[in-house]
């Protein structure tokens, strides 16, 4: 194990000749990051936690600046490996192995990205890793040695179960992250589903309360135009206006003729006695 950290460290320094930063930036931030790595190794193997945090932050602003930066993204992988990040670091070692052709860095990616898979007891993938080391660099003395120690413990029956038994462990934690996967996008669809059902629902209530302001404004325009309307007094045809006229005046010549009728009798009675 301290042979796989001394060819770790041996890395990260070799890595920073062969493959120099180019942005004036980026290179300002590896040297700050090497510079804290370093302080962060302490004796026995030991590591200062704080000041390799902070080198893993220099690293980090050195890809922002450059992301295809080699130097950068593998010193970030080493200081994630040298905090015990070895999920981080692996996803870290694979993502550059995608952007190099050359054999002395893919050999040098392969044996780190081994290192990280035995740290976390996957044997399997530590070996395979170990191999693919060698296809690039056939003359890495280190990898050659991990690998003839994986195979080793990958022979040994104590190690086979207890290899198996991480292959368990690992596929349920790989079906236990789908599934959760799985149960939170269900989730959001359903949030999503009910948020737009209350989003409908409330443009149908605003609808149907529009539509209820449009009818009372549409009665009270009607009863606005009944009491704003003039009401006409009750008028009778001429025909039945002559008639009434008529009978008026036969009323009245009927008067008159009784009057006339009244004064000649008073005068009959007046002859008479003065007879």
């Amino acid at each position: 194990m301290l042979k796989m950290l001394g060819k770790l460290t041996g890395l990260l320094l070799l890595i920073l000749l062969v493959v120099p930063a180019q942005a004036q930036q980026e290179r300002k931030h590896i040297r700050s990051g090497n510079r804290l790595y370093n302080e962060a190794l302490l004796d026995s193997g030991r590591v200062d936690s704080v000041k390799m945090e902070l080198a893993e932050q220099k690293y980090r602003k050195a890809t922002e600046k450059k992301s295809d930066s080699f130097a950068a993204g593998f010193n970030l992988g080493n200081a994630l490996f040298k905090q015990k990040k070895y999920e981080d670091a692996i996803g870290q070692y694979q993502l550059l192995t995608n952007k190099t052709d050359d054999k002395k860095e893919l050999g040098q990616l392969y044996y780190n990205l081994g290192n990280a898979w035995l740290a976390k007891g996957n044997l399997k993938k530590s070996l395979e890793s170990y191999k693919n080391s060698l296809r690039a660099n056939p003359n890495d003395t280190a990898a050659k040695y991990n690998l003839a120690v994986v195979q080793k413990m990958l022979n040994d029956p104590q190690q086979q179960q207890q290899q198996q038994q991480q292959q368990d462990q690992e596929q349920n934690q790989d079906q236990e992250q789908q599934e959760q996967q799985q149960q939170d996008q269900q989730q959001q669809q359903d949030q999503q589903q009910q948020q737009d059902q209350g989003i409908e629902g409330q443009q149908d209530k605003q609808e149907q309360q529009e539509g209820q302001q449009g009818q009372e404004q549409s009665k009270e325009d009607k009863q606005e135009g009944k009491e704003g309307k003039a009401v006409k007094e009750d008028q009778i045809s001429k025909e039945d206006a002559e008639r009434v006229l008529q009978l008026l005046q036969m009323q009245e010549q009927k008067v008159m003729q009784k009057l006339q009728d009244q004064k000649s009798n008073q005068k009959r009675r007046k002859i008479d006695k003065d007879w």
